[in-house]
């Protein structure tokens, strides 16, 4: 690459920033980053979900995966970052994304020199699971919801990085993710 599109990709980059939205099942991680995404002026919204359901034949659930998927998961997700952040694309990532998967995700993507933004989505079990029962039936997730809540709490992610949603409408939701610095990695 020559100086002169070194530069230009660089300032493109400038205004682009990603958003990692994670939390169990049902706490709302897809409405709050379909709304990030809707209100930036120039954004993609990478579902987790969509990419690694690619896999067709051999397919494997996450949560049972060796990290073979999850490697070519990984993989995938942060080219599609840099992808649409060389065009000055705002990415918004979809997906559980637990500690190590954002280390993944930084050392591949702080050099681009983009705003990193990780906001880990919790509430209290009441709310996930009445959460959890207005989505689709095929979508519901029950048990494992509260499985996976229990996971994040268990983590001891730094507590700048949860957002609890609780009693909190999607567009607080949004604007708080959007404008609170404390998100950023």
């Amino acid at each position: 690459m020559n100086q002169m599109n070194f530069t230009a990709t660089n300032k493109k980059n400038q205004n682009a920033t990603i958003y990692l939205v994670t939390g169990p099942c049902g706490v709302g991680k897809s409405t709050i980053a379909k709304e990030i995404a809707k209100n930036v002026t120039r954004s993609a919204l990478l579902e987790g979900d969509n990419i690694y359901h690619m896999v067709i034949s051999g397919y494997i659930k996450p949560w049972e995966d060796d990290g073979a998927y999850l490697e070519l998961f990984w993989d995938n997700v942060i080219a599609l970052a840099e992808n649409f952040l060389k065009r000055g694309i705002t990415v918004v990532i979809d997906y559980i994304i637990y500690p190590e998967d954002l280390k993944k995700v930084v050392k591949r993507l702080k050099a681009k020199h983009v705003e990193i933004k990780y906001t880990v989505l919790l509430a209290d079990e009441n709310t996930l699971l009445n959460r959890d029962n207005e989505r689709d039936i095929n979508c519901q997730m029950g048990a494992r919801s509260i499985e996976l809540l229990k996971e994040f709490k268990n983590l001891n992610i730094d507590d700048q990085y949860i957002l609890d949603t609780t009693g909190l409408s999607i567009e607080a939701c949004m604007h708080r993710i959007m404008t609170d610095k404390r998100f950023i990695v």
